[in-house]
Parts: C-alpha cells; structure tokens; sequence
C-alpha cells in the first residue's frame, strides 16, 4: 500500500502545474501554417481516413482501461463502425472526449538494468482504443502540415526528413572545422524530463502564433488536459490524478506537439543569432548558416567559439525554461570545442 502511494505522489507531484501564470514570449519568428492547412485539419472525419488510422495501428499493443486491444477493433469495425462514427462527430462539435474514454495507466518501464530511484523509470501511458484511434487520426492529420512550420532544423518525426540527414551535416561542421582555421563550439542539450514538463499553456500559445485554428486548439487542449491517470505498481492502480502539465508518452498526438513546442526554442535561437546574441557556424561566406539541429528531445548547437555567446545560450536557455517549464539537465549536457586548438570537453 505505501508502494503505491507513494508512486502516486511522485507522478502526481511530477505532472502537476509548479508556476499558475508563466510569462509569455511575444514576437517570436514563426512559421505560419496556410488557410487550406488550417481547415484541412478541421475537416470533418471520413470513414476512409478512419480506417486507415485504425489499420495501421498495431493490433497487439497493451490494453488500455477499456479492456479492447486494436485488434478487437480491426475484426469487430463493421459492427461497432456506427458507434464509433457517432463517438467521432461528437467529439468535432464539441471538442470534448467523454472522460471515461480518456483515462489512462502508467506502466514503469525501467531505463536502466537495475534501477535504484523513481525517476529510474520511464512512464509509458496505457491509453484506450477509442482514444487511441482519435489521436491517430490527429497525428495523421498533423503529420501532413507540421513539416510546414517546423524549421529544417528538426529532424525527427518530420514527414520526408530523416535523423540520419542531421548526423550528416554535424559530421561536415566537425570536419569543417577541423580543416577551418578558427574552430568552433559544438553544445550539446538533454532536457531533463522532457515530455514530462510541458506547459499546455506555453503549447496552445505557440500554436496559436503559428496560425492553427480555434476548433484544432481546443481539440488540443481537450487531448493534452482531460486525462485522469493512475500508475500500475505490481499490476495495481493507484488512486486516478489529473494531468496539469506534461505530454503523455504512448499518446500518438505526443511527438508532434513535443516539436511545436522546441520550435519555440528554434525561435529565440533565430532572433538570437538576427542580434547578434549567438552565431553559428557559416559555409560559402554567409550563404548558408547552421547554429543548431535537433533530434526529437535532443539539441546540438553550433556556436563560433566565443565566451559570450555560450552566456547568451544560457540566458536563452532560462528564459524558455521560464516560459515553457523546459528545463536543461546540464549535467546531462556538455561542450566541446573542436578545432584548431584540440577537442575539449567541459560540462
């Protein structure tokens, strides 16, 4: 019994909202997503997109609360297809998914081979079939516009982009400076917790910046917000709480807004480098600049090796932390300084 509460209190306190009013960042140089984007995501749902969300689910996932795999799903469509339909329009006019469809469990998947403390354990979300469908069908919808706003310097979970393409160019910049005559800084940032800690206030606000429409936001806030969560300990639940901030892993929805919301940080980075603030490093004179590729929930910045540039990354760094509720592990993190003067690493 107090294994498990006390399992409880350490998601509970983890997904819980530390800051109620975060200030905002205004004037940030974003992408805007077109009008036919903007309502091709509002559309109402067909019949066709639903089936192929649901068949390219796998069948043998772990159940949710409801006790339905997809593969039950897939067999049983032509009975429950109505139902399912019906479940869907609901959710288009109201924004809203019944909360007994939205509840969900923690499975503790350990990162290590013998973990020692709570935060050893990684929280995979159980979610329902019906749930699970949505947000497939969200992620679809999302996956074919998000490549739009998204700058080129996201690699991951961008349609036609690939992680290996950003492994290629960090490749080049080492060996560029190796050869170049003045070397550089290559930063490398690990966010502690990072879907974890998300503002859903910071996400709808860049969102909205972004240009995605009132209906697509709110379905947003519905998905992120109306949770009710309790953890498997031993294959027992705790008592159910409510998810005040972060992105569960194991929602379809998460990869996709976890990369709208760095993009917010891609975005001080830009207005940074316009004043100056940080520069990275330039190939053919200034024609082609990169300060900074990034790999899902991972970043690698490219900096001219100057001692004030890494103070302003710093104070970038907290001002988005501020902002967002993403906070860097520094001691996760780490510099190098490739060039003439040898690699070093500090971090």
């Amino acid at each position: 019994m107090r294994c498990r509460v006390g399992w409880q209190v350490f998601f509970e306190q983890q997904f819980r909202n530390v800051q109620w009013s975060r200030p905002k960042v205004r004037g940030l140089p974003l992408k805007k997503l077109s009008v036919g984007d903007k309502e091709f995501l509002e559309e109402s749902f067909s019949a066709e997109e639903v089936k192929v969300a649901i068949d390219s689910c796998d069948g043998n996932k772990a159940l949710g609360l409801d006790g339905f795999n997809l593969n039950f799903i897939k067999e049983n469509w032509t009975v429950i297809s109505g139902d399912f339909m019906n479940f869907l329009e609901e959710f288009h006019r109201d924004g809203r998914v019944v909360k007994e469809l939205n509840r969900s469990f923690i499975a503790l998947i350990p990162k290590y081979v013998k973990p020692k403390t709570m935060k050893d354990f990684r929280p995979i979300s159980l979610v329902g079939s019906f749930y699970k469908i949505l947000a497939k069908i969200l992620a679809n919808r999302l996956r074919r516009v998000i490549g739009t706003v998204v700058g080129e310097t996201q690699m991951a979970f961008i349609k036609d982009r690939h992680i290996l393409d950003g492994f290629v160019i960090a490749e080049e910049i080492i060996h560029y400076w190796k050869k170049g005559k003045e070397g550089g800084l290559m930063v490398k940032l690990d966010f502690e917790k990072a879907y974890d800690s998300v503002d859903h206030s910071f996400l709808d606000d860049i969102l909205g910046d972004m240009g995605f429409g009132q209906k697509w936001r709110q379905w947003m806030r519905h998905c992120i917000a109306s949770p009710r969560i309790s953890v498997l300990v031993n294959g027992s639940p705790t008592r159910e709480f409510g998810l005040e901030r972060g992105l569960r892993q194991g929602d379809h929805l998460s990869p996709f807004l976890f990369n709208v919301v760095v993009e917010g940080l891609s975005a001080l980075f830009r207005k940074a480098e316009s004043l100056d603030m940080m520069k990275g490093v330039s190939f053919r004179g200034e024609e082609v600049m990169v300060s900074h590729l990034r790999f899902a929930d991972d970043t690698i910045l490219f900096l001219k090796p100057r001692v004030d540039y890494l103070i302003n990354v710093r104070r970038i760094l907290r001002c988005f932390e501020v902002a967002s509720s993403l906070r860097i592990n520094f001691k996760k993190s780490c510099v190098v300084q490739i060039g003439k003067s040898g690699e070093r690493e500090t971090n």
